[in-house]
């Protein structure tokens, strides 16, 4: 396996140079999965890190039976952040990398999945890396492959420590609410997904509100004449009603999606390049001076007299894992 410190798998610009292999085999569990990292590459511009998580194919199964491949498209936000959240391949974390004790500079990182099963979707790249470093095509895979700068000054590594850190996921407790313009406040009860709190949010109102071409997101281009957008959406303000021992943001989203913007009568030529609103399904929370969040709604042509939302949580899977490499 040819590897060099730039592209994806398989892929690199074959005019550089390639990466020197260190066998170093570490292996180590972080959120219940066994980890493995099979080879280090060093080259002159820096270091690659090849990183194997093994996944159970009882776990890949239960995912895809509730999740299938094929149903992707038409998923609500609600459910993209569920099956996102639940996603055993998902790549929600970053990698730094300590050369003698020194934190380097990322490149960034790359990766591919093998699925372990027999369906023809598997590819290329993973069937690779799974006869390279020998690895049980009986289990499912994700490979990752990490990029990092050399620091200036180290001609000789002595240590080698690699951090896991989990980002954020935004996880649907499976709480909706109501509201309707001019409602009197009132409160929502719910559990959090992960540690089973009984939480709380009491709303204060939900009011009519717009929005002008100031605040819409254009792309370079002339495409901001050919739509005409959405305007009008619902204010929700509410407080988080939370017990001292409790953790994690709230946040507060609209089930539905925004209107689709209009096109108007205008060339092709002109309106090439897509664009997007601040806002829609995926909503905007915003904390003010005071403990009042704000949700925004959807947009729509037509001012709509209630909205129906969702509650979700923001959860980190796990804490910070580091590793000794070298």
């Amino acid at each position: 396996m040819k590897v060099y410190f730039t592209g994806d798998f398989g892929k690199g610009d074959k005019n550089m140079q390639e990466g020197r292999l260190l066998d170093i085999k570490s292996v180590f569990r972080c959120n219940g999965h066994e980890w493995l990292v099979p080879a280090i590459y060093c080259f002159e511009e820096g270091i690659s890190v090849d990183i194997c998580k093994r996944i159970p194919i009882k776990e890949v199964k239960e995912f895809f039976e509730k999740w299938p491949r094929t149903e992707r498209i038409g998923l609500t936000m609600e459910q993209q952040n569920e099956r996102r959240a639940a996603d055993p391949f998902g790549g929600h974390f970053k990698f730094d990398l300590h050369i003698n004790g020194k934190k380097v500079k990322g490149e960034g990182w790359s990766g591919t999945s093998w699925y372990g099963t027999d369906d023809g979707k598997e590819n290329e790249d993973a069937g690779e890396i799974l006869e390279v470093y020998e690895l049980d095509r009986d289990s499912a895979w994700s490979f990752y492959r990490a990029r990092f700068f050399r620091p200036e000054g180290v001609e000789e590594i002595k240590t080698l420590d690699m951090t896991i850190t989990a980002y954020a996921d935004t996880v649907p407790c499976g709480c909706r609410f109501i509201t309707a313009v001019g409602c009197a406040p009132f409160d929502v009860e719910f559990t959090h997904p992960v540690t089973q709190d009984k939480r709380c949010l009491h709303i204060l109102s939900c009011t009519h509100a717009s929005m002008d071409n100031q605040q819409i997101k254009w792309e370079p281009g002339k495409e901001r004449d050919c739509f005409i957008y959405p305007e009008k959406y619902c204010k929700l303000e509410y407080r988080e009603v939370t017990p001292e021992a409790s953790a994690g943001a709230v946040t507060v989203r609209d089930c539905t999606r925004s209107d689709t913007p209009i096109r108007k009568e205008t060339s092709e030529s002109d309106c090439s390049v897509a664009v997007n609103i601040i806002g829609g399904a995926r909503g905007m929370s915003v904390l003010t001076d005071s403990d009042v969040k704000t949700a925004c709604s959807a947009m729509h042509f037509e001012e709509q007299q209630q909205v129906e939302w969702y509650v979700s949580a923001e959860v980190v899977p796990f804490k910070p894992k580091r590793v000794r490499l070298l």
